[in-house]
C-alpha cells in the first residue's frame, strides 16, 4: 500500500509538518510505503531528517505568486507516478490541492482522500475526502457543509516534539521570560499589540516575516522587547521553558502548534476569545479575554502565582495523557483502517 502526503503551503524545510512526517515514518515502519510532497519556492530536492522519511520538495512553477496560488507539474507528475492509494492533503485553500484531487479523480478513481485540516480555509477540493482529521473539536462543524462525504472523522493532535522535552524533565529552568510571542511576523498576529506592555515587563517574539522590519522600528525604543527571529523548534521549546506566560494576539486562525508546546512546557497562555480551539484545552491553563484586554490581563496574571502554578501543572499533565505520539499515530491508522480494511493487520 502507498500513502502520500502532500503539503502545498511552500517551504524549504519541514516546518510545522513535523506531524506528517512523523505519521510517514511510522507508516515505513509498518511496511507502508508512505512519501511526503512538499512545494517550495526553493529548488526541487530530497531532504533527509532525522525521523526517518525523506522529504521531497518541488519548487513552483512560478515561484513569485501568492503562497495558495502556486503550482507544480513536476509534483504533480511525481504523486501520478507514485501512485497512491490514499492521498493525505494537508491545509486547504491552495491550487495545488485541486489539480492533485482532480488529476488522481481521473486517473487513480480508486484512491482515497484525508484532509489534515489546519486553518480556516476551505475549498472544494475537501469535498472529495472520505476522512476528515481536525485540530480542533469546533472545527467539525466550520468544515461542514465541506466534507458531507466523508464517513469517518476524528481530531487529530498536534504534534509535539517530546524527544527533546523528555531530554529537558530534568532540568530546572528559571522562567526569566515574563511574555513570549511565537509566529509568523504578519498583520493577522497583530504583534503591534505589544507595544503597550509596560516597559518592567519583558517580552520575547520568535518568528520571521514581512513585518520584521516595521516591527523592529516599531519596538526599536522598548528595551524590554526581543525580536529574536526564526529559531529551531529545539529551542523554541527551551524558550518555552524559560517563559511564564505565551501572550497569543490573533484573533482568527486555526490551532497554533505552539499552544501545545507550551502547556507541555507548563507555559500558560492567554489569547483572543474569538478563538475556538482553545475549549479543547483544560481552562486552568488558557485564559480568553477580549482582544483589547490581552496585555493587560497578561500583566495582571504575571501577579498570581497560584493561577501560575495550577496552570503549569496542569498543562503538562493534560498534555501528555492527550499528545503522546503514539496516540497520534494510532487515531490516524483507524482513519486509514477505514478506507483501506486489508491493511489492518500491519497497524496498530
Amino acid at each position: 500500500m502507498k500513502v502520500a502526503f502532500l503539503i502545498s503551503h511552500p517551504s524549504d524545510n519541514i516546518g510545522g509538518e513535523v506531524r506528517e512526517l512523523g505519521l510517514a515514518s511510522m507508516l515505513r515502519r509498518c511496511g507502508i510505503d508512505a512519501q511526503v510532497f512538499r512545494m517550495t519556492r526553493a529548488p526541487n530536492g530530497v531532504q533527509d531528517h532525522p525521523f526517518g522519511a525523506p522529504i521531497l520538495f518541488f519548487k513552483a512553477d512560478d515561484p513569485e505568486l501568492e503562497d495558495h496560488a502556486l503550482s507544480s507539474q513536476k509534483l504533480l507528475a511525481s504523486i501520478k507516478y507514485f501512485a497512491p492509494e490514499v492521498v493525505a492533503i494537508k491545509g486547504f485553500g491552495y491550487i495545488m490541492n485541486k489539480m492533485v484531487v482532480e488529476a488522481v479523480r481521473s486517473e487513480l478513481p480508486q484512491s482515497s482522500f484525508i484532509a489534515i485540516l489546519g486553518g480556516r480555509w476551505r475549498d472544494d477540493s475537501m469535498k472529495s475526502c472520505s476522512a476528515v482529521f481536525y485540530e480542533f473539536a469546533e472545527q467539525r462543524s466550520l468544515f461542514a457543509s465541506f466534507t458531507t462525504q466523508a464517513t469517518h472523522h476524528a481530531v487529530l493532535p498536534k504534534y509535539i516534539n517530546w524527544l527533546h522535552l523528555n531530554s529537558r524533565s530534568s532540568t530546572f529552568v528559571t522562567r526569566d521570560i515574563d511574555l513570549v510571542a511565537i509566529g509568523e511576523l504578519i498583520e493577522r498576529k497583530k504583534l503591534d499589540l505589544l507595544a503597550q506592555v509596560p516597559s518592567h515587563i519583558s517580552v520575547s517574539i520568535v518568528g520571521d516575516g514581512p513585518l520584521r522590519t516595521r516591527l523592529h522600528d516599531l519596538f526599536s525604543q522598548k528595551h524590554n522587547i526581543t525580536l529574536a527571529g526564526a529559531i529551531p523548534n529545539e529551542q523554541v521549546l527551551d524558550l518555552l521553558h524559560r517563559t511564564r506566560i505565551l501572550l497569543h494576539c490573533a484573533d482568527d486562525e486555526g490551532l497554533p502548534r505552539v499552544f501545545g508546546e507550551a502547556l507541555a512546557c507548563g507555559t500558560p497562555i492567554i489569547c483572543s476569545d474569538r478563538l475556538h480551539c482553545p475549549k479543547d484545552f483544560p481552562g486552568e491553563c488558557v485564559l480568553q479575554v477580549p482582544s483589547n484586554r490581552l496585555v493587560n490581563a497578561a500583566v495582571d496574571k504575571l501577579e498570581d502565582n497560584h493561577w501560575m502554578q495550577q496552570a503549569q501543572v496542569r498543562g503538562r499533565s493534560y498534555m501528555r495523557e492527550h499528545n503522546s505520539f503514539y496516540k497520534l499515530f494510532v487515531l490516524f491508522c483507524k482513519g486509514l483502517k477505514h478506507l483501506c480494511p486489508a491493511v489492518g493487520s500491519l497497524l496498530p
